[in-house]
């Protein structure tokens, strides 16, 4: 991958990034290079991981979050 984004860019990047495709056109501000979609794309997934471990996406998230932390102790 070169420095500039485009379709073959993406189709080959999913492979490696599940869902990067899906969040690049989901963008209204693109960005101009692959490594700038990549540094989104790895913040979009850490958000995903914090949501599901607190809870917010997934109702078990927040049972597990606290088990982790009672063990914790």
């Amino acid at each position: 991958m070169l420095g500039f984004i485009i379709d073959e860019d993406l189709t080959q990047a999913e492979l490696e990034f599940p869902g990067i495709c899906a969040l690049y056109a989901s963008l209204d501000d693109k960005p101009t290079t692959f490594l700038e979609l990549v540094w989104l794309y790895q913040e979009h997934m850490q958000g995903i991981q914090r949501r599901l471990v607190l809870g917010q996406d997934d109702a078990s998230g927040m049972a597990h979050y606290q088990e982790a932390q009672m063990g914790a102790h």
